[in-house]
């Protein structure tokens, strides 16, 4: 992230602004809100300590899914005759792959069905 920040000059009495480029890796799970705070390398003030840069992540919205905490909605339209019947969801992932849910059974309006181990990872256990 290109940041610009007010800086002393090496007289210690004027100003001058200074671009610098901040590097941090977001990683997978992490939730919205979450802060990244870089100490010092904000705008100094002739009575203040530097300040510090926090970054906060905010969630983009996605074409097909809804987070709720690590798992990912996916909300599937299915007809009246392939909630009777029983019918295979074609359910997309994140990274790209589809994963055909078998529905056997009479399927209810707001039916739940889970995948195991397709959501985000846990931000302290990435391997879960």
């Amino acid at each position: 992230m290109k940041i610009t920040c007010r800086r002393f000059n090496d007289d210690g009495r004027t100003m001058q602004n200074e671009d610098r480029i901040l590097n941090f890796v977001i990683k997978w799970g992490w939730k919205e809100g979450t802060k990244i705070t870089f100490p010092k390398e904000g705008d100094a003030a002739p009575d203040n300590i530097l300040a510090d840069i926090i970054f906060i992540l905010k969630d983009n919205p996605h074409s097909h899914f809804k987070r709720d905490g690590t798992d990912m909605v996916y909300i599937a339209n299915i007809s009246l005759k392939e909630a009777l019947c029983g019918c295979t969801v074609n359910v997309p992932t994140i990274d790209g792959r589809v994963i055909p849910l078998p529905c056997n059974d009479i399927i209810k309006p707001g039916t739940v069905k889970r995948l195991r181990g397709e959501g985000l990872p846990f931000p302290k256990a990435p391997s879960q």
